[in-house]
C-alpha cells in the first residue's frame, strides 16, 4: 500500500513544555514516523506566556504540521487533519512520553491488522499492569492479555476493559470516522466520552509485551474534566521552558510502569 498507513492527531493545550519532551521521545523511539504516519498537532493555549513557548516549540520542531484552535472550531479541525483514505488513525495527548522503540512494520500491528474482531492496537497498554491510576484501584490483568496479548475488553474493569482511549490506541479510521462528522463536541476530553459510547464495538483489545508510550500525569489543564492528576503548574513547567530548560528523557527509556497513568518528577536538561 502506497503513502501513509496512519493519521496521527495530537491535541495540546498550555503544555509545550510536556509536548517537546513528547515529541522528542517520539523522534527518538518512532523513526519512521515521517514515512509511516500523517501527523498533525492541534493546539491552543489561554495566554501570551503559553503561546511565547509553543512559538519556541515549533522553531526547535519544524519538521511537524501544526494547527491552532484558538476561536476555531475543534471538530471542524479534527475532521480536516484526518484524512479517511488512510486506513488507521492513532490520536495522543501532550503528557504522554514514548518510552521503547516502536514502528508499524512490527507482528503486533501486523496481527490487528488481520482481526476484524479486535477494537484497537495500545501502544499504553502491557501484561503486567496491575493498577488503575484514574480510578485508584489494583487489578488482575487478564489471563488472555498474558498469554496472547489479547483479550476480550467489554465488561472489564479499569484500562483493560477501556478501548476508547486518545492515549496511543491505534483505530481503524473508519470505525472513527463517523464520531468525528455526526456528534458534537469541543474538546478531546469530550470526544473521547462520545467514542466510548458510539464508536464500534469490536470485542478485543491487543497490546504489546512491552508498553510503547506512558502517560505522565502531572497536572490537568482542561477546566470541564475532573481527572486525577499530579500538582506540577503547568504555568511552572512553561516557565521552565521559556528560560531553556527541557525534561530530560533518559529516566523514561525502557520504563515499564504498573499503570499506564504514571506520576514522576521531572528531571531538566
Amino acid at each position: 500500500m502506497g503513502g501513509f498507513l496512519m493519521n496521527c492527531i495530537v491535541f495540546s493545550k498550555d503544555r509545550a513544555c510536556q509536548l517537546d519532551a513528547f515529541l522528542r521521545s517520539l523522534k527518538t523511539h518512532w523513526k519512521t514516523w515521517q514515512e509511516e504516519t500523517k501527523l498533525s498537532i492541534m493546539w491552543t493555549c489561554s495566554h501570551n506566556r503559553y503561546l511565547a513557548g509553543y512559538e519556541i516549540l515549533f522553531k526547535e520542531h519544524p519538521e511537524f504540521n501544526h494547527v491552532e484552535q484558538r476561536n476555531k472550531d475543534f471538530k471542524q479541525i479534527l475532521i480536516s487533519l484526518v484524512d479517511p483514505n488512510i486506513p488507521y488513525t492513532v490520536q495522543f495527548v501532550d503528557d504522554i512520553i514514548f518510552t521503547d522503540d516502536f514502528t508499524v512494520n512490527c507482528p503486533e500491528f501486523e496481527a490487528f491488522k488481520n482481526e476484524p474482531e479486535t477494537s484497537c492496537l495500545s501502544l499504553r497498554m502491557h501484561p503486567g499492569i496491575t493498577y488503575c491510576y484514574m480510578q485508584n484501584f489494583h487489578m488482575t490483568p487478564p489471563a488472555e492479555a498474558v498469554a496472547n496479548l489479547k483479550w476480550e475488553w467489554l465488561g472489564l474493569p479499569g484500562d483493560f476493559g477501556y478501548a476508547m482511549s486518545q492515549d496511543g490506541h491505534i483505530f481503524r479510521t473508519e470505525d472513527l470516522l463517523p464520531c468525528f462528522k455526526y456528534y458534537d463536541y469541543g474538546h478531546p476530553n469530550a470526544l473521547e466520552g462520545l467514542m466510548t459510547y458510539v464508536v464500534p464495538k469490536r470485542p478485543f483489545m491487543r497490546c504489546f509485551q512491552k508498553a510503547k508510550i506512558i502517560n505522565i500525569p502531572s497536572n490537568r489543564v482542561g477546566q470541564n474534566i475532573h481527572n486525577r492528576s499530579g500538582s506540577i503548574p503547568s504555568d511552572f513547567l512553561n516557565e521552565q521552558y521559556l528560560t531553556g530548560k527541557r525534561i530530560n528523557l533518559k529516566p523514561f527509556d525502557g520504563l515499564q510502569a504498573n499503570a499506564v497513568h504514571y506520576e514522576m518528577e521531572y528531571a531538566w536538561l
